[in-house]
């Protein structure tokens, strides 16, 4: 699974990061990406869901977010069979 490696300075899922601030940040791609995370109950996402992609890639180019993969990305089932 591409990614850069670790969360970048205005990674979305830093606490300290302003959305405004964040290069090529689409918030309605964003609020799109809400099914690549756990539900309010924790459970989920489902096997087959997209990952959350990285700001910093280009559509068809993407790659996963670190910042995500480091928060939540352990409860996604294709980064589970990706570690395997």
């Amino acid at each position: 699974m591409k990614t850069l490696g670790k969360p970048r300075a205005l990674c979305p899922w830093r606490r300290s990061a302003v959305a405004e601030e964040i290069p090529n940040l689409d918030l309605e791609l964003a609020e799109k990406l809400a099914d690549t995370c756990p539900d309010h109950r924790g459970t989920g996402p489902d096997y087959g869901t997209g990952v959350f992609a990285c700001h910093q890639s280009w559509p068809g180019e993407e790659f996963a977010c670190a910042g995500w993969l480091a928060k939540v990305g352990h409860r996604h089932p294709a980064v589970r069979c990706a570690r395997r």
